[in-house]
């Protein structure tokens, strides 16, 4: 799939490398578009990407990943094989230290806990501190599945 920063014609480059191996007996699309951002501050383009089969969406990023803050410790993405979403959780401001907290508890997966630890981490060493959105310090006292 295509990566931030790609241009089109190494998208479709990619794009019909893929195609040579996906079995044309089914119905299988992989596309992907750029959406442009522009604003006062800066331009950028959004990436879209999403698989249809038999013209049914059965991936779509970011769509799939738009989570609201409540559900985001409990949704389940069942295909995520490799832990991202974990790890993704671990790092998103939106969630605060006893979330961070019940994370930890819940995921095996090592790289999710380095990432709440060093959210959890004061400049300067001190274990278990997070600044909130005001940036003030909140404090605890955790570790986090044995990473120091």
């Amino acid at each position: 799939m295509m990566l931030a920063g790609f241009n089109g014609m190494r998208w479709s480059k990619l794009q019909r490398e893929l195609y040579k191996i996906i079995d044309d007996r089914i119905n299988f699309q992989i596309h992907c578009i750029r959406y442009p951002m522009n604003s006062q501050y800066g331009s950028t383009d959004l990436p879209r990407y999403w698989i249809t089969l038999d013209k049914e969406v059965i991936f779509d990023y970011p769509k799939q990943f738009d989570t609201p803050k409540d559900e985001l410790l409990t949704k389940v993405f069942g295909n995520d094989h490799w832990g991202l979403i974990d790890i993704f959780r671990g790092a998103d401001r939106r969630i605060g230290r006893k979330r961070l907290e019940m994370l930890a508890k819940k995921t095996h997966n090592i790289s999710a806990h380095k990432v709440i630890k060093a959210r959890l981490d004061l400049v300067g060493g001190k274990r278990g501190a997070l600044l909130n959105r005001k940036g003030q310090s909140i404090h605890a006292t955790y570790d986090v599945g044995g990473v120091k």
